[in-house]
């Protein structure tokens, strides 16, 4: 039984509301995106004519997005905008850090703040989502929704940090799975199997362990949330020790 993150349900939920309200023998309603960032939330076709567009689940008490990594060059004294899509307003938003340099040059996880560019930051938010071909944001509170078209929504609570931030989690390499074994518990069984091409490994347990961390000499280890097999058996991930200094909008 595969457990989800409350991300995923609010976004499931939302899509079933919507789909249960919304759904025609016209339009059809389909969950999409899921952990792809580069893929929109919910997508609908009209079926007679072919086309189709997306809408973007937000929470309404708060939601990040848009979000592009930037690397100083301390050299140069100047910031580097990585990533294969820029937007016209995000390379905008470089040139401000840019001409700001001390001000932004050393990142940290809690973020700096960027400050007087409102404008930039909506018209990013907008370039960024129609790119994804997002028409709707559906604003939701995990029992109602709401769509608002993309260009009306209130961009006053739309704000933005330059900020560190982890780059996530891998399948256990081939290399670490023997500490990663030898760090479990006496007494918790685990197991390796080969899913999606890749030999993963798992622990059992019938308690809600998803979340907690094991520390290895040079790897930090963390069984998952939400990758658990027959309701019991809880996939060890191994967390990535680099780090990429990001600009992220929280709306």
């Amino acid at each position: 039984m595969k457990k989800f993150s409350r991300s995923d349900l609010l976004e499931i939920n939302c899509y079933k509301r919507l789909k249960s309200k919304n759904e025609t023998s016209t339009f059809k309603w389909s969950l999409m995106g899921g952990s792809d960032s580069t893929v929109s939330d919910i997508m609908v076709k009209n079926i007679k004519t072919n086309k189709s567009f997306f809408v973007e689940v937000k929470d309404i008490h708060a939601s990040q997005g848009a979000q592009f990594t930037v690397y100083p060059d301390k050299e140069n004294k100047k910031f580097i905008h990585t990533g294969s899509h820029q937007t016209r307003s995000s390379l905008k938003i470089v040139d401000f850090m840019s001409q700001n340099f001390e001000a932004f040059a050393n990142p940290t996880t809690s973020g700096i703040a960027l400050e007087g560019i409102q404008d930039l930051l909506r018209s990013h938010f907008i370039e960024h989502y129609r790119y994804k071909k997002a028409k709707f944001i559906a604003l939701t509170n995990g029992v109602e929704d709401r769509l608002v078209e993309l260009s009306e929504l209130p961009f006053d609570k739309l704000t933005a940090k330059y900020r560190i931030i982890g780059n996530g989690s891998s399948h256990v390499s081939s290399k670490n799975m023997n500490e990663a074994k030898s760090l479990m518990r006496k007494g918790i069984s685990c197991m390796t199997k080969k899913v999606d091409g890749k030999t993963r490994l798992y622990v059992k347990s019938n308690s809600d362990i998803g979340g907690t961390k094991i520390k290895g000499k040079k790897i930090t280890y963390m069984v998952s949330e939400k990758n658990i097999l027959n309701g019991v058996w809880h996939e060890v991930r191994q967390l990535s020790s680099s780090y990429s200094p990001t600009v992220i909008l929280t709306f």
